[in-house]
């Protein structure tokens, strides 16, 4: 998997003392929600999903209720490829759907009003989540 080749293990990094090594390794998120808006939101959802799962995460999109025309052949399309689909999924519904989504993830990618952006960061306090 190419998330396991970008967060490999890094080279350790020497410190003044020279008993102490230091070592970093990077995680990546288990499931990243990403909200997206009725403007482009293909394009948009595309621009959040590729990182996350070239990251190593798995996703799940929800664009806005407005324009959900695109998710049934992009759907048809990921379960074209089992490998993808069993990791990046696509749901519809409004307000309640993202808020439930948004309390249910290790990291948010909104694009979005700046009305709900704030309630999604409202939420992000509350559970902790990386906000992005």
């Amino acid at each position: 998997m190419i998330g396991r080749n970008i967060f490999a293990e890094k080279e350790p990094i020497q410190s003044s003392a020279p008993s102490v090594i230091y070592k970093h390794q990077y995680k990546p998120f288990e499931l990243v929600g990403i909200v997206g808006p009725w403007n482009f939101p293909f394009l948009i959802s595309l621009i959040d999903l590729l990182p996350a799962l070239m990251a190593g995460a798995a996703t799940i999109t929800k664009p806005s209720e407005i324009t959900p025309r695109f998710i049934q052949p992009l759907q048809a399309t990921l379960e074209k490829v089992p490998e993808l689909h069993a990791v990046c999924r696509y749901i519809q519904g409004g307000g309640e759907t993202g808020q439930d989504l948004i309390n249910n993830v290790d990291a948010v990618c909104f694009t979005g009003s700046v009305k709900t952006g704030k309630l999604v960061y409202e939420s992000g306090l509350k559970t902790l989540y990386l906000l992005r």
